[in-house]
């Protein structure tokens, strides 16, 4: 066999040189130390930094949703022009793009700056309500199957 004394070692520990005899073992320090014991603050309350806070009205989840989506749909409109065109282009042996930001500098080169966010706008305005009803949506609903202790079949089974 083409790996011979790596096999017993495994690849990794054929690799590594012999272990000294005095060097510490790490695994038993590891061990002794115990885990911290969690907090009263900490066990209380769990922030969550990436929702808002509990309550919160309808129309400030479809305002968060809107704004995301916008921003998204605007930061990623100029890569997607490049991807379609890239796409729909038939290949020929010598590509006219090599990759993406290649393609995004041929592009302003010869169209224009504005070329790679044509149609921005129209995008933009079907983005702002389609991520609005989405977050709304997905916040209604996370906090609507939540609560499984008041599902009938929940009931059911608990009896």
């Amino acid at each position: 066999v083409w790996w011979g004394p790596l096999s017993a070692g495994g690849f990794v520990g054929g690799l590594s040189p012999p272990r000294i005899t005095a060097e510490p073992d790490f695994t038993a320090v590891l061990q002794l130390r115990a885990a911290p014991e969690p907090t009263v603050a900490a066990t209380e309350t769990e922030i969550d930094y990436e929702g808002l806070p509990q309550g919160v009205a309808t129309s400030t989840h479809m305002l968060a949703g809107a704004v995301a989506g916008i921003m998204e749909h605007c930061l990623m409109y100029p890569i997607d022009c490049v991807k379609t065109r890239m796409q729909s282009l038939q290949p020929e042996p010598g590509a006219r793009y090599r990759n993406v930001m290649d393609a995004l500098r041929q592009i302003v080169r010869t169209e224009g700056v504005w070329r790679p966010v044509r149609g921005l706008n129209v995008m933009a305005i079907g983005a702002g309500p389609a991520h609005a009803l989405y977050f709304a949506c997905y916040e209604k609903l996370k906090f609507s199957l939540s609560n499984v202790a008041a599902w009938p079949l929940y009931s059911m089974m608990q009896s």
